[in-house]
């Protein structure tokens, strides 16, 4: 976590054991391209190259266009941008509001990754107007847990071969699903055959034949713009053999429910992950649903149905991946998957969308603030404290 002298500048009242961190190293990049590509179109249309058969008028006309589009992309970037206090790679910074950075201290102890605060600065100075550095400790033994007891229980269901298998992915939304299907989507057909997208809080007892998609799954190159079949569990199509439970894994992640609402929530979401959502007409807005204190998504109920051994009588392991540790513990990601080593390679790259209380003011809502934070920690604690505690992936 830096040089020895970090070390002295470490307030141990600013001190915390969870952990943040906001790799965005892919997004800064991206915006920052973008926004020079725009500056520089905007400095220098005449320099814009033509296209072979196009008239000058038309080649204008073009340019002015595309110099229209990207200024305004260029504004809706830089107004990201200036949401985050210093956007950096591989850590986040934090502008104090206070002599001893309290607001530091709340957002930390908030973030599942923040394991502690780091300063420039001399010890007890005043930190009103200064940065801080919230940053996030790799901790030994978070890894896999519960593999060999798998192997050992399951016996063939759960086998250690590499070999081509159905992936099937659950979550409750927002909670990087669409990053894991992605991504196992785009491996080789030697490991892969299919991929299937669910959130159903209920695990079936048994596995059954899918059922033909509706809409076929999509390869966009942003995992997050793909569609991936699924949904939720068959119960009346024909039983897969228990000889062939093997050739599937079945895989629940999950996040942080606070983020996870704040990044998807809404009447269809909920009615998705099998929530009791009442009338669209009447369901409340987030800031709302976070004053609340009721579960009505039942995030709760469905955490527990699938970290729990053996819950409603099922009969193979579900591979649970706790999504905030994924990145310090991709190998054992992939031998959990029972995929080659060698894909640990190509696993993606991490981002995030920064939603906060300047986020919130410049798009003229609440609904990313920290007050309806608060209020979903407060929903949500239960299962909070879980994730705190689970490694990256445990076999249940």
């Amino acid at each position: 976590m830096g040089s020895d002298n970090a070390a002295g500048r470490r307030r141990g009242a600013l001190s915390r054991s969870s952990a943040f961190t906001i790799s965005i190293g892919f997004v800064i990049v991206f915006c920052f391209v973008l926004l020079q590509t725009a500056t520089n179109l905007a400095r220098n249309p005449q320099e814009s190259p033509g296209e072979g058969g196009v008239d000058h008028e038309t080649q204008l006309q073009m340019d002015a266009q595309e110099i229209e589009s990207l200024s305004n992309l260029k504004s809706k970037l830089q107004a990201n941008i200036e949401a985050m206090d210093d956007p950096d790679p591989e850590k986040c910074r934090l502008e104090c509001e206070d002599a001893g950075c309290s607001r530091a201290e709340r957002i930390c102890g908030n973030y599942i990754e923040c394991s502690h605060i780091v300063y420039d600065g001399e010890q007890g100075e005043d930190l009103k107007g200064k940065f801080v550095t919230l940053m996030h400790e790799v901790k030994e033994g978070g890894g896999l847990s519960g593999s060999e007891a798998a192997h050992a229980k399951w016996g063939p269901k759960f086998t250690k071969d590499e070999k081509p298998r159905t992936y099937v992915i659950i979550s409750y939304g927002g909670s990087g699903s669409k990053m894991l299907s992605g991504w196992i989507s785009d491996l080789p057909k030697s490991s892969v055959v299919n991929v299937k997208h669910m959130h159903d809080p209920n695990p079936p007892d048994v596995f059954r034949e899918f059922n033909r998609p509706l809409r076929e799954a999509t390869h966009q190159g942003d995992y997050r713009n793909r569609h991936i079949p699924g949904g939720m569990f068959p119960r009346d199509t024909a039983l897969i053999p228990e000889a062939s439970y093997d050739d599937y894994r079945y895989i629940y992640i999950f996040k942080d429910p606070v983020e996870g609402l704040v990044s998807r929530y809404g009447h269809g979401h909920c009615l998705h992950v099998g929530g009791d959502c009442g009338n669209e007409g009447s369901f409340p807005k987030l800031a709302e649903y976070a004053k609340g204190g009721v579960d009505f998504f039942k995030i709760t109920d469905f955490f527990d149905h699938w970290t729990t051994e053996g819950y409603g009588g099922r009969t193979y392991p579900v591979i649970a991946v706790n999504y905030h540790k994924i990145w310090d513990n991709v190998p054992a990601v992939v031998e959990a998957l029972g995929l080659p080593e060698q894909h640990a390679a190509s696993f993606p790259k991490r981002t995030e969308t920064v939603r906060n209380n300047k986020t919130g003011a410049k798009e003229g809502h609440m609904n990313h603030s920290e007050e309806a934070r608060d209020g979903l920690r407060g929903i949500y604690k239960g299962v909070l404290d879980k994730i705190r505690d689970m490694p990256a992936i445990k076999i249940v």
